[in-house]
This record gives structure tokens, C-alpha cells and sequence, in this order.
């Protein structure tokens, strides 16, 4: 039996004389414990001096731990933690970051797209088991999302609560795991180990640093709403059969509730925890039925009882079987066409008891939450090759561009005159709902701004020709740079809103990787269109063409500049070849 109701909370609260069920209370040691009853109480099998709350509670103090010395059992990489930044402090806390929410929304396309791609990337899994009733061992790269977190000095590593490997370099956990006091700092993540104390085991352990600690911005002590955390980790790793990212469940509903539970803890009552990787199978518990389990918890802790948007609850109806101490922030998943965690390991009454069901924080609330994160970290990364093409382009003639091949998924996308289809610029995808373009695009000729309606996208394709097949959003809004000058093309960029998301999760669209690094001189640049190939042709072209150039001095740029009157201003990049003759040309903006 795997067993995770919830890892006791340390920190320094207020202690009322006489304190309810679940609230929080101070052992005779000066550790933070919990108000619960004493069959509850793991320790109070082996400890009968356990400080009474009120009644028949007792203060349970904190679980005991899995301590493994410096030299892991198996060979793991290792790396200094990384210092973090306090952004919002909570009492007795580490160093956290807090990030603001965005609107919950029901669905992600962009956790989809991602899903496929790790899905493409990862293709060794082991064979699909059936997973018997109890806590049983889990098979060797069954579950390679799965992380463990180390607290205290690294010479003598303790090994507590669990995670979800979701990114090349993020896990999601719950938020109460680092938030602690007694348990020592979180300094370690442990990827693609199944055995903690085996050199023998079929594993491939790998120890992270953590660069970044962000606790959600909503998450209160003593509350137990919105237990969830994102932990960067030092650097990405690489993914394997050992190690590879967990499914993100965005929409609300679930394709089934057959839930596998997994985690390192307690694999009976009053245990200690494994040192194996363990799983269990675990039922669906309605809402109303899981809020009546918790009718008699503190206020303090559950204000608003259980949150059908923010929290879901499984259990087992007729047998022991639950999470414990030591699987906190570990992934309550399902298995779909791949696994997907639903869930987020956070509190429970107690563990392995029948029809008393634990309470985790639902994934798909947060997706929003978590993709600000996670997927802005991914796009404003400077080391991203450019899509398309990658190699040298021979060119000879006028202008000379190459088609792109059929291959790469695009950024790219066509922006026409709503009211006859007229294509007219180029823009980039930056996120499913915007694009980037330029914003002397923006404008009529004799100077007017144009409206949103006479303006749509086409994208998600290699011809400029609207087809049965084509992608095309409209456009609801229109953002130009608020100082964009007209004359002097000086901050020439425009965001174009659409009315509705692109889906990301198409073969032939993705968002593009925004620089953040300043570019220096001579760097390879690809350049993309349908624009004109020839000066003398006002005709563009019926294919998504591309050619390379390469950045030039800003200086150097200005002395060719001169000539024609025209004043470079800070912003812009020049680029050209003067080995050939390649550029962009009209009609081929973006």
C-alpha cells in the first residue's frame, strides 16, 4: 500500500490554548505539528508522551525521513544550488518567488502542442502494466516524470516530498513542500532514480540544483488552496527513457478517473517511508462527498471547504489504499495516450483508510498559470537555432530566395485585407492569440490606422493562395508602438490581437522564439516572406520563400544610410550580404 494524506506543515504560527482538527500546534520539542487524533498518528504507536490538543487530539509531529549520505547509490550528476530571489517573503520561509496568476482558463492548446512534442521526442516508454489494488513497486522508466527533493546539507541529503518533471528545466510540486523550517533548505531534484539506496537497480539518476523557487501568488499558510510550486532547475536536461516530462491535463474534464498514485512515501501506517518507487491505483471521489470527510477540518485551513474549481479527491471506497507522508507534490495522473498528472499530492486526514479520500490541487485550474512560466521561459531562450532553413543558401541572380521546406513548422504567417483576401504583409505568431508585425503595415496610404475588421491572418501554410485548408483568424485589435514616428520608421512594430487562438497543436504552426540578447555583428540571420523577387516585379511570390544575411556594424549601416537622408534611430538591427545580392524586399515585411 502506497500511503501520502499530508506531509506535516512547518512553520511558526499563532497556537490558540485549545486547537481544532487540523490545525496546526507545537510539540514539546519546538517542532510544528498537526491537531489529529491519535489512531491518525503515525508516531503515536511508538510515542506515548505526545502533547493533547483537545479531546481525543494529539499534536503529531512531522514524518520520519529517508536520509541518504553525499555518495548516492547510484552515480547521479551533480550541481551547486543556485541562489534565488525573494520577490514575496512569507514568514519562515525560503527564498521564494511568487508570480502573478493569469485568468484560469478551461484548456491549453499550447500544453497539448507540448504534449505531442515530448510524446515525439521520448518515444522508449516501458510496456503499459495493470496496476493491482495497493501500493505495488513500479517498473524501471514506467514513470520517468517522476522527481523526489532533497532538503538539509549536501553531505547528508534527506529525501521528502515528490514532483512532476513537466519541461526541460521546470518540475511541478505542491507549495507547502517548500515552505518549511525544520526540515532543512531544499537544495536537490533528483531525476530518473526508481530505488533510493540501490546501485543495481535499472535507473538513471540525475541531481539538479534549483536555479528558481516560485510559490502561486495566491497560496496563504495556513490555507491549504492553491498547494502548488514550480522549481527550476539549474540547468535543462536532456531527456531519455529515465527521465522525460509528465502530460499537462488542461481541460477540466477527464477522459476517465482511473488514477495511479506514485511517490517515495509511507507504505503503511506508522511506517517509514520507501525507498522504492511505489504506485497505486485510486477512485474518484465527488466533491460533495470529499467535503463532507473534511466538514471538522480548522477554518483556517479549509475557509471554503473543498474547491471543486482548485482541488479534486481520490481515495479508495472499500480498501487501504491512499498517498502518505512523503509523496506530498507528487503527480496523481492517468493514463490517456500518454500520462497526464491531474493532480498535485497536498493533504489528507490520514493514510490508507477506507472511504477517506485525499485532497489534491487540480492541474488544469493553473495550466495558465503554470505555461506563463514555464513556456515564457521556453521562448525567450537566445540559444534556438531559427526554424527554417538551417544550412547555407547558394544564391545567384537578382534577389535569391529558397523555399522553405515543407518540414519546418512555421512561425510565419500572411496578413491580407479581410474584405478581398489581399495579402499585404508578413508577421510573426509570438503567442497562439497575437502577432508580430511591422507597424508601418498598420497604415493606409494616404495615412489612416486601420481598423481591426478589415484585417486577417492566414497562417499554417507554404502558399500565399487561400485554400479549403488554410488556418485564417480575424483580427480583433491593433497595438502599435506608441512611438512609432511615421517619417523616421523609428519603432517600427505593431501586435495584432486575434479573435480567436491559432492552434499550436498543428503540424505546420508554432510561435516563434523571441531574442532577448543583443545581437552582435556578423551573425547568421534568416530572412522570410512572399515578398518580390525582382526590383522591376511588383509580383509576389506564390510560395513562402527565405534566404540568409548577416547583421552589419551599426555605424557601417548609417555611412550607407547617409546618402539617402535616412536616420537610423536605436531599435533597429541592419542586415545584408555584400558577397550577393539578398534581402528582404516590399511586400515581404514582418
Amino acid at each position: 500500500m502506497i500511503a501520502i494524506a499530508w506531509i506535516s506543515l512547518i512553520f511558526a504560527c499563532p497556537l490558540a490554548s485549545a486547537q481544532k482538527y487540523q490545525s496546526f500546534c507545537k510539540t514539546p520539542d519546538g517542532d510544528v505539528g498537526k491537531c489529529i487524533t491519535a489512531k491518525m498518528c503515525p508516531q503515536s504507536k511508538t510515542n506515548h508522551t505526545l502533547k493533547r490538543c483537545l479531546d481525543d487530539l494529539v499534536c503529531c509531529p512531522a514524518m520520519q525521513r529517508i536520509v541518504t549520505p553525499n555518495a548516492s547509490p547510484n552515480p547521479v550528476l551533480t550541481t551547486p544550488p543556485v541562489e534565488t530571489i525573494t520577490i514575496f517573503p512569507v514568514p519562515i520561509v525560503e527564498v521564494t518567488t511568487k508570480i502573478a496568476t493569469p485568468t484560469p482558463k478551461p484548456a491549453s492548446s499550447r500544453a497539448a502542442a507540448k504534449c505531442e512534442e515530448y510524446k515525439h521526442r521520448v518515444k522508449k516508454r516501458a510496456s503499459i502494466v495493470t496496476y493491482v489494488f495497493g501500493g505495488t513497486a513500479s517498473l524501471s522508466k514506467e514513470f520517468p516524470h517522476m522527481a523526489i527533493l532533497g532538503y538539509g546539507q549536501p553531505e547528508k541529503v534527506e529525501w521528502l516530498c515528490g514532483g512532476s518533471l513537466i519541461s526541460e528545466q521546470f518540475v511541478l510540486t505542491a507549495a507547502h513542500c517548500l515552505i518549511t523550517s525544520n526540515l532543512g533548505e531544499l537544495i536537490r531534484i533528483r531525476l530518473g532514480d526508481l530505488d533510493l539506496q540501490s546501485v543495481t537497480d535499472d535507473a538513471s539518476p540525475q541531481d539538479f540544483g534549483i536555479a528558481q523557487k516560485i510559490v502561486h501568488p495566491n497560496y496563504r499558510l495556513p490555507s491549504q488552496y492553491n498547494d502548488v510550486a514550480l522549481l527550476k532547475m539549474d540547468r535543462e536536461v536532456q531527456f531519455n527513457a529515465y527521465i522525460a516530462p509528465i502530460c499537462l491535463q488542461s481541460a477540466r474534464s477527464l477522459p476517465n478517473t482511473n488514477f495511479i498514485a506514485t511517490g517515495w512515501g509511507r507504505t503503511e501506517l506508522g511506517g517509514i517511508q520507501s525507498d522504492i518507487l511505489m504506485k497505486v491505483d485510486l477512485e474518484y471521489f465527488p466533491n460533495d462527498v470529499c467535503r463532507k470527510n473534511y466538514e471538522t477540518v480548522a477554518p483556517e485551513s479549509l475557509s471554503r471547504g473543498i474547491v471543486d474549481d482548485t482541488q479534486i479527491c481520490a481515495g479508495s471506497h472499500t480498501e487501504e489504499k491512499d498517498t502518505c507522508q512523503g509523496d506530498s507534490g507528487g503527480p496523481l495522473q492517468i493514463r490517456d495516450d500518454a500520462l497526464y498528472i491531474v493532480g498535485i499530492t497536498s493533504f489528507g486526514k490520514a493514510c490508507g483508510v477506507a472511504n477517506s479520500p485525499a485532497v489534491y490541487t487540480r492541474v488544469s485550474y493553473y495550466v495558465p498559470w503554470i505555461e506563463q512560466i514555464v513556456r515564457e521561459s521556453d521562448r525567450f531562450e537566445d540559444n534556438r537555432r531559427p526554424p527554417c532553413p538551417r544550412r547555407r543558401i547558394p544564391i545567384s541572380g537578382s534577389i535569391d530566395f529558397k523555399k522553405t521546406s515543407q518540414n519546418c513548422k512555421f512561425f510565419k504567417v500572411a496578413l491580407r485585407r479581410s474584405y478581398n483576401n489581399y495579402y499585404f504583409c508578413g508577421g510573426s505568431i509570438i503567442t497562439p492569440k497575437h502577432i508580430l508585425t511591422a507597424a508601418h503595415c498598420m497604415y493606409y496610404v494616404w495615412g489612416g490606422l486601420l481598423p481591426p475588421f478589415m484585417v486577417s491572418v492566414t497562417a499554417g501554410q507554404l502558399g500565399v493562395t487561400i485554400t479549403p485548408t488554410s488556418i485564417n483568424r480575424n483580427a480583433s485589435k491593433i497595438t502599435v508602438h506608441p512611438d512609432y514616428d511615421r517619417k523616421t520608421m523609428a519603432n517600427d512594430l505593431a501586435i495584432v490581437e486575434l479573435e480567436e487562438e491559432l492552434p499550436l497543436d498543428n503540424k505546420s504552426i508554432a510561435e516563434v522564439v523571441l531574442n532577448t540578447q543583443n545581437v552582435t555583428n556578423n551573425t547568421f540571420c534568416t530572412v522570410s516572406g512572399w515578398g518580390v523577387q525582382k526590383y522591376e516585379s511588383l509580383k509576389v511570390s506564390e510560395n513562402l520563400l527565405a534566404t540568409e544575411v548577416y547583421t552589419v556594424d551599426f555605424q557601417e549601416c548609417q555611412k550607407r544610410y547617409n546618402e539617402t537622408d535616412v536616420q537610423l534611430f536605436e531599435g533597429m538591427l541592419c542586415a545584408a550580404n555584400d558577397e550577393r545580392i539578398t534581402d528582404a524586399c516590399q511586400v515581404g515585411y514582418f
